[in-house]
């Protein structure tokens, strides 16, 4: 049986907030081994539960669209991805550090895939993750003064680690949408890392946005610290894809 101190006490009670427990001795120095230990365990599982707690609101709010993961992602159909570029990715300093990644490329070519798995990464280390396609979210933001549940999705959004925004450049952006934009990014720029799911290259995105100046000023915050990674080739989905016939020929 392990002897439970009143310093592991201490840190316990600390993790759960319990701040004068964590600071005081109560004379717990004079009880017995036993009665230290069932303190213990009644603290630590209380902690457990709290951080179970914890992280399923996230899952919930993070609205991740589904569980991927990195491990899943093909190397071979994507030879502009490396193990070793994986791993690092997998290492999350360049969310420690705040930096952006834009994951470029076709339809089909894993963007989505390595973003959304990277952001249930980030939940399993206890971060707050954001996801939204560009046209939900700009929905979000033009209705969060109306609706109590846009409102609150908004404001969880700038609690966040990381911001995933996924399918930039399916629609084109008025000149309220890119405001908005704009407004997002630069608050974020330097105290959020954004993930980024375009099927654009940069230089097309005028044409999204509308306005090239307005272009420029979220590209360099978007762009002053970030990873790009261009992603190429034909659809995985498209080259892999099952189909009614090929079923009938297995049966």
């Amino acid at each position: 049986m392990k002897k439970f101190s009143v310093t592991d006490i201490q840190e316990v009670a600390k993790k759960l907030g319990l701040h004068h427990m964590s600071k005081s001795y109560f004379n717990l120095q004079d009880e017995s081994d036993e009665k230290l230990q069932f303190l213990y365990e009644c603290l630590h599982k209380e902690l457990i539960l709290r951080e179970q707690k914890s992280r399923a609101t996230k899952i919930g709010k993070a609205h991740l669209p589904s569980f991927k993961t990195l491990e899943e992602y093909d190397l071979n159909f994507q030879p502009q991805l490396s193990k070793w570029q994986i791993e690092e990715l997998k290492k999350l300093n360049w969310l420690k550090e705040k930096y952006n990644i834009i994951f470029m490329g076709g339809s089909g070519t894993g963007k989505t895939h390595l973003a959304v798995s990277l952001g249930h990464l980030a939940l399993s280390q206890n971060y707050k993750v954001f996801f939204s396609t560009l046209e939900n979210l700009i929905y979000l933001l033009k209705t969060k003064e109306a609706f109590k549940s846009s409102s609150a999705r908004v404001k969880y959004l700038y609690e966040c680690h990381l911001v995933i925004i996924d399918e930039v450049g399916y629609q084109k952006l008025d000149k309220q949408d890119v405001l908005l934009m704009y407004e997002l990014v630069n608050k974020l720029y330097n105290r959020a890392s954004i993930i980024i799911t375009t099927n654009l290259d940069f230089g097309k995105w005028g044409e999204l946005f509308q306005d090239e100046s307005m272009v420029n000023a979220i590209l360099d915050r978007l762009t002053h610290n970030c990873q790009i990674i261009n992603l190429k080739g034909e659809s995985y989905r498209l080259l892999n894809h099952n189909n009614i016939f090929k079923k009938r020929i297995k049966n």
